[in-house]
């Protein structure tokens, strides 16, 4: 008996949870619908400046929410490199207001990407054609220190980053410890494209190419080494 309400609670919840969800996204959708639907077009496109002339033309506050959403995006539909998008938005808001944005929206797409890929996981796991190097990430999240792993997945070159969060919800990792993992290895890189895209309109190009020798130096030692980092 104690089983049966303890499930049919569970049940009610998790219903509950779908309606808020669907509630949230339908107002999301009443209020930034055309917008999102503007930015996956300008995403597709791929061209710096009119991602740009896109931000410039926004009011301040605006912009941050704009880019923020693109951010999100990038992640999500993994359509977009997201050095264009942190160069462009340091272009506008200088580096440390973009960086701030940047950071917490590729953290939160990657965080929303992960909760859709638990909540459709099976649709997913038919739907992603799983290659060699794909089995190996979730075979070492799920054996490692998971955290670590997942991190450092993070700053590896060739895996795209966008694909992360969905490989990882087809493992055991906690919720908690995917936001952990990705906040704390992304700052790395976001904090250098937006640094890179401050030094470009400063106009002082050889420190925008040490910031960019730094980020592919880290990411090639990180590739060299991930076998062993990965197996701590």
């Amino acid at each position: 008996m104690a089983k049966t309400v303890k499930k049919i609670g569970k049940n009610t919840l998790i219903l509950l949870a779908i309606i808020v969800i669907a509630f949230m996204g339908y107002i999301i959708y009443k209020a930034y619908g055309p917008k999102i639907m503007e930015l996956i077009m300008l995403l597709e496109h791929g061209n710096q400046d009119e991602l740009t002339a896109y931000l410039a033309a926004q009011s301040t506050f605006g912009g941050f929410v704009v880019l923020w959403l693109i951010c999100v995006l990038q992640v999500m539909t993994v359509v977009f490199p997201s050095m264009v998008i942190q160069v462009a938005g340091a272009l506008i808001y200088g580096w440390w207001k973009s960086f701030i944005v940047c950071w917490i929206g590729f953290v939160s797409g990657n965080t929303i990407a992960f909760l859709l890929g638990r909540m459709f996981s099976k649709s997913l796991t038919s739907i992603f054609n799983k290659n060699e190097k794909e089995n190996w990430l979730i075979q070492k999240i799920n054996q490692g220190h998971q955290v670590f792993v997942v991190a450092i997945a993070c700053m590896i070159p060739g895996i795209p980053n966008g694909i992360i969060p969905y490989l990882s919800a087809q493992t055991n990792i906690r919720t908690k410890d995917f936001v952990i993992a990705v906040a704390a290895s992304s700052w790395i890189q976001v904090l250098l494209n937006c640094m890179a895209g401050h030094f470009l309109a400063q106009g002082q190009y050889l420190f925008m190419v040490l910031a960019f020798v730094i980020e592919i130096g880290i990411a090639l030692l990180v590739a060299k080494n991930r076998d062993k980092l990965m197996s701590r």
